[in-house]
């Protein structure tokens, strides 16, 4: 992985048989701890946000062959690299508090269709406290997650963008 790192290869990363879920994206940093992905977008070819998987929750990764890499559609990926200090991804505790006052996705091990959408509001050790936020842009009540069942973090995607803009009116 580490080679497919230098050359911001796309690869695609298996998560089973933890969870059943396929990440596409850039692999920006691996770790024991994280995984950071530039995601692509599979449905429209693009990359969009990122997503921060657990380090230990893959086995399986391989990288796109050429006629894969002719298929993406705008090349954005040096502009959204620019824009993360990796840094901030030691851990999902250092990820989350770096994340503070942002708008995120969780998800949950167990359950691959619901997650949470809301703003950082405190982070320890054990716990992620989120502002939720539903799909009209309205502030709902707190939740309040146990840090030890997040999968994994989505952020800076169009789909969190819209929701703030839509805010903002």
């Amino acid at each position: 992985m580490e080679n497919y790192i230098k050359q911001q290869a796309i690869v695609d990363i298996d998560t089973s048989p933890n969870w059943e879920i396929l990440s596409t994206g850039i692999c920006l940093l691996l770790n024991k701890n994280v995984v950071l992905l530039l995601n692509l977008n599979t449905d429209n070819l693009e990359f969009d946000g990122y997503t921060v998987l657990r380090g230990w929750d893959f086995e399986q990764y391989r990288a796109w062959d050429e006629s894969e890499l002719k298929t993406v559609k705008s090349n954005n990926s040096s502009e959204l690299i620019s824009n993360i200090n990796l840094d901030h991804f030691s851990n999902f505790q250092t990820t989350l508090e770096n994340l503070m006052g942002e708008l995120v996705a969780i998800f949950l091990y167990g359950d691959t269709e619901t997650y949470y959408v809301g703003k950082v509001v405190d982070v320890s050790n054990k716990e992620l406290r989120l502002l939720m936020i539903d799909e009209d842009s309205n502030w709902l009540d707190f939740e309040t997650l146990n840090l030890k069942e997040v999968s994994s973090i989505g952020f800076g995607t169009k789909y969190e963008k819209g929701l703030l803009e839509n805010l903002n009116k």
